[in-house]
């Protein structure tokens, strides 16, 4: 279970790995609009009862119920969410991320997913491709949840899978 706490919109999301098949699936997703931090709570723990969750990754720069709950802070390094992106691309260039569509958000989530693009940034100095960051609470909390079960799945050091294309297209810009 991962959590993207904006100011109001908090999104939970459940990602959980098949050991049998390899897939990363997304379960299910919650999103409380009003802010109300005991109802994340409570999505959380529900979660953890409905599918055995162990883990629970949390926004670095949210970090509700890290000490109280103890909840897992996901990396807030320098460039760390570029890398939770490319590790999502990844997973779906390679088909090994599947989303359970008719589950409770889900649908929401992957909409939101798929609506994921880059802008350019141009500075006096530099020039890059940034991703936009609108609406985006469900992607990020799933973000930090494929974050954590890699790294948690490969010891705690991620290598890429080997390339495969092909599906890009199905994807969207994601």
């Amino acid at each position: 279970v991962a959590l993207r706490l904006a100011r109001l919109r908090r999104g939970v999301v459940v990602v959980q790995r098949d050991n049998h098949s390899g897939f990363y699936w997304v379960r299910e997703s919650f999103t409380e609009d009003t802010g109300n931090a005991q109802k994340v709570e409570e999505a959380v723990l529900a979660f953890k009862s409905r599918f055995g969750i162990r883990r629970v990754y949390v926004d670095p720069l949210q970090g509700l119920g890290t000490s109280k709950l103890g909840w897992i802070l996901a990396s807030g390094s320098a460039g760390s969410r570029q890398q939770r992106i490319n590790r999502v691309r990844s997973l779906l260039d390679n088909t090994s991320l599947k989303f359970d569509i008719d589950a409770p958000g889900v649908r929401e989530l992957f909409d939101e997913a798929m609506d994921y693009h880059y802008i350019e940034r141009e500075s006096e100095t530099a020039k890059d491709a940034v991703v936009a960051r609108v609406d985006d609470d469900h992607v990020a909390a799933m973000e930090y949840a494929i974050e954590g079960l890699l790294d948690l799945d490969r010891g705690g050091l991620w290598t890429p899978p080997p390339p495969r294309t092909a599906m890009r297209e199905a994807f969207g810009h994601y």
